[in-house]
C-alpha cells in the first residue's frame, strides 16, 4: 500500500450541524420557496459560485457576488453575507 496522500472530511451534519439547516432557515426568513438554493447551487452545477467556494477556489469573500448573480440567474434573491453569517453561527 503507497503512502496517503490525502484525508478529506466531510464535517457539515456530522462534526456540527449541517449547513443545510441554516440555508432552509434563511429561505424561511426571507420568504424563499423551500430548496430554492438548493436548486440555483444544481442549476450552476460544477462552474457555479458554490462549488468553486467548496473546492477553494474562492475565499468566502471573492464568493458572495458571484453566488448572488447565480441566484439571481435562477430568479431568487439572496443576501450571501448574511446566508454565510447564518451558516457560520449554526457551524461555527
Amino acid at each position: 500500500m503507497g503512502a496517503i496522500a490525502a484525508v478529506v472530511f466531510d464535517l457539515g451534519g456530522v462534526v456540527m450541524e449541517s449547513p443545510l439547516h441554516a440555508i432552509a432557515r434563511y429561505e424561511r426568513d426571507h420568504g424563499l420557496p423551500p430548496d430554492a438554493i438548493n436548486r440555483a447551487v444544481a442549476a450552476t452545477g460544477e462552474q457555479g459560485a458554490w462549488a468553486r467556494l467548496e473546492r477553494g477556489e474562492l475565499t468566502v469573500e471573492a464568493f458572495l457576488r458571484p453566488f448572488e448573480a447565480d441566484c439571481r440567474a435562477c430568479g431568487i434573491q439572496v443576501d450571501a453575507a448574511r446566508m454565510m453569517g447564518d451558516i457560520a453561527e449554526t457551524t461555527g
